[in-house]
């Protein structure tokens, strides 16, 4: 990446390279060990492991921002290859999967059986079609906020140097989500607590409309963002289990991960051309509100589960 340009066709190649490279990096490869070692408590443990991104996410704005001013764009791509290649020594040291069987080294044996229904069978389900077609509207939207977010929030009269900041509170925010929606799923009615999170950036598309100039309703925006984009990748492997086993969950869980990314592909690129378009973010925000309603809804009314 630090090789890009002067055309734009370098920037779109690589990037496509690297999207391709790093598939065996998100959070399916994680979550299907977890998925299968832990049955009570399995929200809790999807949240924990997930936790890590929300801490990086504290931690790099202005890191990379730092790196940015002091030298150039390409070396925050420098720093962000050292991390990438750091991180090859835990999963290397500690991170084995005992061949032959459905069991991980985890420090003890896993007893969780692996059952559940049949993809042939999940497909031709209402459940499947609806959790897909939820994470495709979530995930277009929540994920054209996040990369919009800096840009929104300097559209709205703030500086760069505050747009940073704030945006370094939605680390802690996916943090803080990832880990109540771990707790809540346990105890509760996993729909209700999915449709819960994933209404808060209804909030937060309406507090930048309203108030873009309010450093506080900026945050409480920001935070409902990250609420919600905390909770939408710990509930999609948990729903994913909850409602069709373990049995196929890598292929069943795949798909939903392709759904959530196909939205995540085409919400970033609309609200992008909605601001070309008309010079503000306002219509891109007045549009995202129902998208986020229709997902939302469709997660609520998933009805009961059908495995444990």
């Amino acid at each position: 990446m630090t090789q890009i340009g002067p055309g734009i066709a370098s920037f779109y190649l690589l990037l496509f390279v690297l999207s391709l490279a790093g598939c065996g990096t998100t959070a399916l490869v994680w979550t299907r060990a977890v998925a299968t070692c832990f049955n009570e408590s399995r929200g809790l443990a999807l949240s924990l492991t997930l936790v890590g991104p929300g801490i990086v996410g504290v931690i790099t704005p202005q890191l990379l921002d730092a790196l940015i001013q002091r030298f150039d764009w390409r070396a925050a791509y420098i720093a962000m290859a050292v991390f990438a290649a750091l991180a090859l020594v835990p999963v290397g040291a500690f991170f084995h999967e005992r061949r032959g069987g459905k069991k991980f080294s985890t420090g003890s044996p896993a007893t969780v059986s692996v059952t559940g229904l049949p993809f042939r069978e999940v497909i031709r389900s209402r459940h499947f079609w609806q959790m897909a077609f939820a994470f495709l509207l979530i995930g277009s939207v929540v994920s054209a906020l996040m990369v919009h977010l800096v840009p929104l929030i300097t559209d709205a009269g703030a500086a760069r140097t505050i747009a940073v900041r704030i945006a370094s509170v939605l680390g802690v925010a996916i943090i803080i989500g990832r880990m109540l929606t771990g707790v809540l799923v346990d105890r509760f009615h996993p729909p209700y607590v999915a449709g819960a999170f994933l209404i808060m950036p209804m909030l937060g598309c309406f507090l930048i409309l309203v108030a873009p100039d309010s450093t506080m309703f900026l945050l409480v925006a920001v935070s409902c963002i990250g609420l919600a984009a905390g909770s939408e990748v710990d509930l999609l492997p948990y729903l994913t289990a909850r409602y069709f086993g373990l049995l196929d969950w890598g292929k069943i869980c795949g798909w939903m991960f392709t759904a959530f990314y196909m939205g995540v592909a085409v919400g970033p690129p609309i609200f992008g051309a909605m601001h070309d378009v008309f010079g503000n973010y306002d219509l891109a925000l007045v549009f995202a509100v129902p998208v986020l309603g229709v997902g939302a809804f469709a997660i609520m009314t998933l009805g009961r589960t059908t495995t444990a």
